[in-house]
């Protein structure tokens, strides 16, 4: 552990995150959501909340992992694709969160306005 300000993580280029910024909390050994973005899909999917602990992020456990580079990369990723969160919030409640990548939570529309369509995996 040595002095000086934690880096700043930051996505790559053409990689996109969930649209908050996190920081690691010594005391607890968990990322901590610092800031909603504005228009982000954490914002806009109101299951991330400032203050929540992360717990995981696509299988990978985030405590103790104190590099930010490492734990941007799990957390973003090309535009549109989602990846699992499992958030710990003030109030000691564990949600698992779907995120999707790029800010824009997915269209909900309604039942039956579009033709099915096979998925392309």
């Amino acid at each position: 552990g040595g002095g000086g300000l934690p880096p700043h993580a930051h996505p790559s280029p053409g990689n996109m995150g969930l649209g908050f910024t996190f920081s690691f909390d010594q005391a607890s050994g968990y990322w901590i959501v610092r800031r909603l973005k504005e228009g982000g899909f954490a914002e806009r999917s109101r299951q991330i909340f400032v203050g929540d602990s992360i717990l995981r992020v696509g299988g990978n456990e985030l405590r103790g992992v104190e590099d930010a580079s490492r734990v941007m990369s799990w957390i973003s990723g090309q535009e549109g694709t989602t990846v699992a969160l499992e958030l710990r919030g003030r109030d000691g409640q564990v949600r698992h969160v779907q995120g999707v990548r790029g800010g824009r939570a997915p269209p909900s529309a309604p039942a039956g306005s579009s033709p099915h369509r096979p998925s392309g995996f």
